[in-house]
């Protein structure tokens, strides 16, 4: 099986696990990259292959469409995405997670891939 994830579903599960972890709503996109690599890992060890690709025009795109969500950000000198602060987690599963098959996210949410988060940057 090969699952492709969007940056939508990328981003804001990881905004939705740096919640959980740090109360933070901002994520970077070095650490979005790690947090892929956790999930793409997560996947390799059932035998399954994940990927995810974004470009600036994706990402561009990302903002557009989700303007009233999120915004682009730069904390401690690395830009990202934040949250804006009319939005909780709730609404980000709702909108982002609600149509995502179980096994994708429970591989999004695992407590060994949210584990990056709890690192520093």
């Amino acid at each position: 099986m090969c699952v492709h994830i969007s940056i939508e579903v990328l981003a804001a599960s990881a905004i939705i696990g740096i919640l959980q972890c740090t109360g933070k709503r901002f994520v970077s996109f070095k650490k979005l990259d790690e947090y892929g690599v956790k999930v793409a890992e997560k996947f390799q060890s059932e035998n399954e292959t994940a990927y995810w690709i974004y470009s600036r025009e994706q990402i561009a795109a990302f903002f557009a469409d989700y303007s009233d969500m999120f915004e682009p950000a730069e904390e401690f000198g690395l830009s990202g995405i934040k949250l804006r602060e009319s939005f909780q987690s709730e609404d980000l599963v709702r909108k982002f997670q609600m149509q995502l098959t179980w096994k994708l996210e429970q591989v999004l949410m695992s407590p060994d891939v949210l584990e990056v988060f709890k690192k520093a940057a």
